[in-house]
């Protein structure tokens, strides 16, 4: 479980998920922009009681067929981007 988290959409309609927080500072519809505070790294959920963290994850909504495979959940390859690729 990922305790308190934050999803977030932006203008090229992917999806933005930061997990474990401590705290959300932000609120639902809100709008924010680079650099903006929307909540504190924490250790909540399954993360309880290890050092606190962040998990960071970015989707499409579009599917990219191409990065599919043929394992275990490959289809998923088509909706989960590479945050790298982005910033």
């Amino acid at each position: 479980m990922s305790g308190k988290f934050v999803l977030g959409l932006d203008r090229s309609m992917r999806v933005h998920f930061f997990a474990h927080m401590k705290s959300v500072s932000s609120h639902q519809f809100d709008i924010t922009f680079t650099g903006d505070k929307i909540g504190r790294v924490g250790d909540t959920g399954n993360a309880a009681g290890k050092p606190p963290h962040l998990h960071y994850g970015i989707a499409s909504f579009v599917p990219q067929l191409w990065k599919m495979s043929s394992g275990t959940l490959g289809h998923l390859r088509a909706f989960y981007l590479d945050p790298s690729e982005y910033f």
